[in-house]
């Protein structure tokens, strides 16, 4: 909980701040994000960074070659939010395509004190390109059978507007997807409710 409360101030103290105030957060968050060793403290300073209205120049110093999985993961992450051009969206599918990288994104996720039922940032990204995307909706349907719970809950409702807005595209990534016939009865049921 206080993890939490912490959090949430920083957050506010982030939105009061000054431009040179944001560099710095953003120079220590950058820090923590190449260099803590507990990975949940990487996640959550992507996270954080990734909400932020970063430098541009802040992902450019960036050490390449020396990353992890993860770290690469989240450059893709912070590079396609910032601009969605083809390049960035091809390396974050890239990176977030593996199963047990999606497992290690949910796990992360739940180790963070975030909120039961909010879904990872990387996937809310994924989500919105997946409006238009079929690599992106593939690997979002992927990840169905990879959570549980209210996480497997949210991701679902998620899928559901995406289904509400397209249901012949959806319905046949479905099938290419292989994704369960009760999960996707769950899912066309819910995207009558909303």
């Amino acid at each position: 909980m206080l993890k939490t409360i912490l959090t949430v101030i920083l957050i506010l103290h982030l939105i009061a701040c000054s431009s040179s105030d944001n560099q710095a957060v953003e120079s220590t968050l950058l820090e923590v994000l190449l260099s803590h060793p507990n990975d949940t403290e990487r996640y959550k300073a992507c996270a954080l960074l990734g909400e932020l209205n970063f430098a541009a120049n802040l992902l450019s110093g960036t050490p390449q070659g020396d990353l992890s999985s993860e770290q690469r993961l989240c450059f893709s992450y912070l590079a396609t939010k910032r601009e969605p051009s083809a390049h960035n969206l091809a390396k974050f599918f890239q990176s977030i395509e593996d199963q047990t990288q999606q497992k290690r994104i949910w796990r992360l996720h739940a180790q963070s004190d975030n909120p039961v039922g909010l879904i990872p940032p990387t996937y809310n990204l994924l989500a919105y390109h997946a409006q238009t995307n079929q690599q992106a909706l593939y690997i979002l349907l992927g990840s169905l059978l990879l959570t549980d719970g209210a996480y497997a809950e949210s991701l679902s409702e998620v899928i559901a507007n995406l289904y509400r807005q397209n249901p012949d595209r959806i319905e046949s990534a479905f099938l290419i997807a292989k994704i369960p016939k009760g999960e996707i009865e769950y899912i066309k049921q819910i995207s009558q409710y909303r």
